[in-house]
């Protein structure tokens, strides 16, 4: 037996986009109890979390901001595609087996939603989708007590437990959830993104005030946090990914049949060739806050120009197929450079060829 949820987005959340592109959220979520306490959250109380289900229900309301990761038929989305799961892309419904939520213990107290959708395991969601909300969590534990924030999983990478325990607080004092449960009450980021891709330009918003004014609060946080302590010689910096050169990008188009062409490219340019994965915070921001241009292929790495400065010159380099649009708008949300090139598509994958780093060096030389 499933129960039935409404996704608040389509017919029931009115969004109304400004002259400036900054999209605000009308919350109408009938018998949904929402204390509309400003424009950059909303309280929700008694509403259910469970680790299986993104976003939040209540009263048979699902709360999901993310509907840009899912594909045009939801049901086709992979976290859809489950046993306990199942929705209406013509009703926008979400429906959920009642074992997973009917035996819910009521959990009291005041907690703050953290999205942990797919920020968990990806640095790059980590720094745009989570990282912006600091400063929320900031000015809210100030005026309520014991705000204690909530997780559904736990975070694969250190500089990320790093990061959020210095712009948060310690993750002991945080509350996990292993399994569905009721929430007293919960204060939820409001906003909704949708960075398209670089395929359908007419998507991309470049987002709600809350996460440009909470991602420029990261950046001044981390620079003071995670002081450089040394005057790094480097201004060039090449931000390496190793899995590009694994097969199991093939899908998403980000197996390129001769990366070893752009390595030796920018090698002989003077960069200075840097795996974030192998680095901590202190040694990220001793580099890349003195680096005038940062290099990278679209990926999570890119997401460690958080440790840049607002005058540094970025350069994305995308695949032919198009890529999501989130790294840039975090590039230029920072008040950074930033430009992208695309590569050549190719039978067995993406291809630097002579024009591609014709268009990479002029950018570099104009930098």
């Amino acid at each position: 037996m499933k129960n039935t949820y409404k996704y608040l987005g389509k017919d029931e959340c009115a969004f109304k986009i400004l002259e400036d592109s900054n999209v605000l959220l009308n919350v109408n979520a009938g018998n949904t109890i929402i204390n509309d306490i400003g424009d950059q959250h909303i309280n929700l109380v008694n509403c259910i979390i469970s680790p299986l289900i993104p976003g939040l229900l209540s009263d048979r309301n699902w709360i999901f901001d993310y509907i840009n990761y899912a594909p045009k038929d939801w049901d086709k989305a992979t976290w859809i595609q489950r046993s306990d799961l199942s929705f209406d892309c013509r009703k926008y419904e979400l429906h959920v087996n009642e074992e997973l939520i009917n035996k819910s213990k009521l959990i009291k107290g005041n907690f703050f939603y953290i999205d942990d959708f797919v920020s968990n395991a990806n640095f790059g969601h980590f720094v745009h989708d989570l990282l912006p909300a600091a400063k929320l969590f900031f000015e809210l534990s100030k005026k309520i007590t014991k705000l204690t924030p909530v997780f559904r999983k736990k975070f694969k990478y250190k500089n990320q437990i790093d990061l959020f325990e210095n712009m948060f607080i310690s993750l002991e004092q945080c509350l996990y959830v292993d399994q569905a449960v009721i929430l007293e009450n919960i204060y939820v980021p409001r906003r909704q993104q949708n960075f398209g891709s670089g395929n359908f330009d007419n998507n991309y918003y470049p987002n709600v005030d809350f996460n440009i004014k909470g991602i420029k609060f990261a950046q001044r946080k981390i620079a003071e946090i995670f002081q450089a302590d040394f005057n790094n010689k480097y201004k060039k910096i090449y931000l390496y990914r190793k899995n590009n050169y694994s097969e199991q990008h093939s899908v998403s188009g980000r197996n390129f049949n001769n990366l070893h062409i752009l390595d030796e490219f920018l090698l002989s340019e003077g960069f200075l060739v840097v795996d974030p994965s192998f680095l901590d915070c202190k040694s990220l921001s001793s580099l890349l806050s003195y680096a005038e241009i940062v290099v990278s292929i679209h990926g999570a790495g890119l997401a460690n120009i958080i440790f840049s400065r607002s005058s540094t010159n970025i350069l994305e380099i995308r695949p032919s197929t198009g890529s999501w649009r989130s790294l840039e708008f975090t590039s230029r949300a920072l008040g950074q450079n930033f430009n992208s090139v695309s590569t050549k598509n190719n039978f067995d994958g993406q291809k630097f060829d002579d024009e591609v780093l014709s268009n990479i060096k002029t950018i570099i030389n104009n930098s």
